[in-house]
Formats: structure tokens, C-alpha cells, sequence
């Protein structure tokens, strides 16, 4: 029997050559299925299958846009276009109402915080998400308050407990490094 590569050793109903899996393994299920006893697939096995390629297709669809989304963010983050100073007033702020009401619970089980408890704050260009500035996420860290309006891109280290975190746009733009 000639398997889809046109190679004759693929399968062998003696089970003297060896046996290559060439498709996926909700396919392989449903030739097993079909095959074993000569008999057509019940109603059951065959909803059994399509759930399952059901899940498949989902996780390849969110794998394909995940990967899709960090190569965009790759290609038009601060960091990528040579940007030096992130100005924070170039990205609109959000309440924590308005936070909630985006990413909970869809994407967030709860509104935001950091390691010390306290609100992460969150802006967000909603009017305008095809801007150069639309995302930007900061912890104010552990004392609490921002320490600038305005970040050049780099680390600090990580005993500066106070220093901010920031993420804009798919990049930290500051972040803590071992000492």
C-alpha cells in the first residue's frame, strides 16, 4: 500500500515494515475507527471526532494569532522603531473601572495589582489602537508612587525596590536585572 509520500513502506496490513504517522492524530483516530471491523463510524464516535478536531483547530487558531500578535509587536513596539524616552502622557489612562470592564473576566480573573498589592495602572489608546502609543502597563513599586513622567529604555537593579516596572506596547521599556 502506498502511503501519501508515495513510498511503499509506510504501512504493511503484515505489520513487517515499520509504521510512520504522517497525520495528525484526530485523522489517525478516525482511520482506526473506521477501519477497525470494517464498520462505519456510530453517530457518537463520529461527534467524538469532530469535538476533538474541534479542540485542535481552536488551539492551532490561538497558537497562529499568539504568535501573529508578537511578531506585529515585534515589528512596531517602541523598542523595535529606535525609540529612546517613553513620555507616559502619550498614552491615554484608563480607571480602574474602565480596566475592569475591559479585561475582567474575560482576560484577567481581577482587576490588575502588583507584587505589594497595589493597582497596576493601565492606559490604553481605545479611540485610536492603530497608533504609534497604545498599550502601556506600570507598577509603581514597592513604595507605591511613579518615579518619572518619562522612562528611557533599560534596566535597573533589582534591589531598587521602588524603581517602576514598565511595559509599553509589547516591550518592557523598564524592567529589574540581577545585581
Amino acid at each position: 500500500m502506498t502511503g501519501r509520500s508515495g513510498r511503499r513502506d509506510e504501512w504493511s496490513p503484515r505489520g513487517r515494515r515499520p509504521f510512520r504517522m504522517l497525520a495528525p492524530p484526530g485523522i489517525l483516530l478516525l482511520l482506526l475507527l473506521s477501519c477497525h471491523g470494517g464498520r462505519a463510524l456510530s453517530p457518537q464516535q463520529r461527534l467524538a471526532y469532530d469535538l476533538d478536531a474541534q479542540r485542535q483547530s481552536m488551539a492551532s487558531v490561538r497558537a497562529t494569532g499568539t504568535a501573529l500578535m508578537m511578531w506585529l509587536t515585534d515589528q512596531v513596539s517602541a523598542t523595535a522603531a529606535g525609540a529612546s524616552l517613553i513620555r507616559v502622557a502619550e498614552y491615554p489612562l484608563l480607571s480602574g473601572e474602565d480596566v475592569e470592564q475591559l479585561l475582567v473576566p474575560e482576560y484577567l480573573p481581577a482587576a490588575p495589582v502588583d507584587g505589594w498589592g497595589h493597582p497596576l495602572e493601565v492606559r490604553v489608546a481605545l479611540d485610536d489602537l492603530l497608533a504609534s502609543r497604545v498599550l502601556m502597563v506600570r507598577s509603581a513599586g514597592r513604595d507605591g508612587r511613579f518615579e518619572a513622567d518619562a522612562y528611557e529604555i533599560g534596566p535597573f537593579g533589582a534591589r531598587e525596590l521602588e524603581r517602576d516596572i514598565v511595559w509599553a506596547d509589547g516591550s518592557f521599556i523598564r524592567w529589574p536585572i540581577a545585581d
